[in-house]
């Protein structure tokens, strides 16, 4: 890995271990991979791919992402279930408001 993309990745493996004494891992994602996945779905060549070269918006990239990310690798989607349903995120991108 490149010295940028080394500090990128023990920068994202410290905020996996914090979130996931917050919110269990899925039974299936070791911390190895949550930091891989991460690294991939919040990288500068995604965020380019999806808003300047398809128009997404900021907006719409950071919705889409976090509900990615938190579905993808923590239990319950990173949301605790007892929070109410209309607080809970989905991750779907809402259209941007005028």
């Amino acid at each position: 890995l490149t010295r940028n993309e080394g500090m990128r990745a023990g920068g994202y493996r410290e905020i996996v271990g914090l979130l996931s004494r917050k919110c269990p891992l899925r039974e299936n994602i070791a911390e190895a991979r949550a930091t891989d996945v991460l690294l991939f779905l919040a990288s500068p060549g995604a965020y380019r791919a999806l808003v300047i070269e398809r128009g997404w918006t900021h907006g719409e990239w950071v919705a889409w992402t976090s509900g990615a990310l938190a579905e993808q690798l923590f239990e319950g989607g990173g949301r605790p279930s007892d929070q109410p349903a209309a607080l809970r995120g989905s991750g779907e991108i809402q259209p941007e408001r005028d």
